[in-house]
């Protein structure tokens, strides 16, 4: 048999108020390894949140300083002039095209 089919027996009272002390023990004996993380899970998690309010804070501050988008003048930089007697002003006369007629 093995050790899923063996029947489950009941413990005595005894054997019960044994397995609770043991438990109690284990959870004790735990408890002082759990506190020092505790301590250091919560010192990363408010580094971590002192870290974000920063950021966003920064991110504030930057856009109270930014200029209003619609407040700046943007400069768009003007095309060189060419001269006049550099410019080809001769225009293209459009090819002229005739549709074709279709007989009824």
């Amino acid at each position: 048999m093995s050790e899923q089919e063996k029947p489950k027996r009941e413990l005595t009272p005894e054997e019960m108020e044994n397995y609770k002390r043991n438990l109690i023990k284990f959870y004790k004996d735990q408890m002082e390894l759990l506190e020092p993380q505790v301590k250091y899970e919560s010192a990363l998690t408010e580094i971590d949140e002192l870290r974000t309010r920063r950021a966003f804070a920064q991110m504030k501050l930057a856009q109270i300083m930014a200029p209003d988008p619609e407040e700046t003048d943007v400069e768009v930089p003007k095309m060189p002039e060419v001269p006049t007697n550099q410019v080809d002003t001769k225009v293209e006369e459009p090819i002229k095209r005739n549709l074709k007629k279709q007989e009824a």
